[in-house]
This record gives structure tokens, C-alpha cells and sequence, in this order.
């Protein structure tokens, strides 16, 4: 809830439906609050991924997906703790030094939220629809079928 209210969602069905929709399709239904792979997988997805903010040797290890939306990367788990610090006066070290072990343990929903405020996710929920926000997420089309699947199901049940 504190996810959703604190980038407005919502205040919106058919955003949250899509945004849902997506959440279940990256953590496997609620059941996966860190990436699946190994060590040589986020290597080889993630290291010196400078869009990630992926600079230094290891981060791809430390910063790998993370929370229901599988938040990825350096840069982004900076953002949330700028975030926690900023908006919620927790000032925790840990998410930076330990990374997505234990940010996924600690701030799994919360990590999100920068995340979705400087996507506007949001707004192309809004205005640009579901396939978009699918899009904005995965930056591809990687489960498209299973996300449709679980928009309509979300359609179907968040009324």
C-alpha cells in the first residue's frame, strides 16, 4: 500500500491494474523478491552497464534485480536510499554496501518507489497504456504473454 500511495497509484484502478499486472510477472506471483541466476549470469547482463550506473567491478553481483519490479543496478538502489533518506529519514548504508541481498529482505516494496517516481510510470500508465508501461519496466518484450495474463486477471479481480 505504501508503494502504491506513495506514487499515486492509487488513486488510479487501471494504472495500478497494469503496474500489478507487472509486478506479478517479475516476481513470479509475489514469490521472488531477488533475480534468479547466478554469479557469471549478472555478470554477463550487468557489469559496467553504465545505464544501470553499473561502474564498478562487482556491482552487477551486488546490484542484480531486487523487490517485486526487480529493481536493477547501482544507480537505482542509490535512488532509493537518496529516497529513504530523503522522504522517510532512514539514512541505511546497508542498501548500498550489501546490496540487493539485503534490500530485498528489508525494503522489497519500498525500493520501488524512487524507481516508479523517475520513470513516471505513472503517467504513461495513464496516457500511453499498458503495453507501454510493459515496455517502460522490461525495456523489451521478455513475458509479454504472462504479463497480458496477469493484467487480465488483475482486471478481473482489483475492482
Amino acid at each position: 500500500n505504501d508503494m502504491l500511495e506513495s506514487t499515486g497509484f492509487d488513486q488510479h484502478l487501471d494504472a495500478m491494474q497494469m503496474l500489478m499486472a507487472n509486478l506479478c510477472h517479475e516476481s513470479a506471483n509475489f514469490t521472488l523478491m531477488k533475480e534468479c541466476g547466478d554469479s557469471d549470469y549478472f555478470t554477463q547482463m550487468y557489469e559496467f552497464r553504465k545505464d544501470l550506473g553499473n561502474v564498478y567491478p562487482g556491482d552487477a553481483n551486488l546490484y542484480f534485480g531486487c523487490g517485486p519490479l526487480q529493481v536493477t543496478g547501482r544507480a537505482n538502489h542509490q535512488a532509493s536510499a537518496d529516497w529513504l533518506r530523503d522522504h522517510r529519514g532512514i539514512d541505511d548504508g546497508k542498501i548500498m554496501e550489501l546490496g540487493t541481498d539485503y534490500s530485498a529482505d528489508h525494503y522489497a516494496f519500498t525500493i520501488a518507489i524512487p524507481w516508479l517516481l523517475n520513470n513516471d510510470l505513472l503517467t504513461v500508465c495513464l496516457h500511453q497504456g499498458f503495453d507501454e508501461c510493459c515496455y517502460r519496466i522490461n525495456g523489451g518484450w521478455n513475458g509479454k504473454a504472462d504479463r497480458d495474463q496477469w493484467y487480465e486477471k488483475c482486471k478481473q479481480v482489483m475492482l
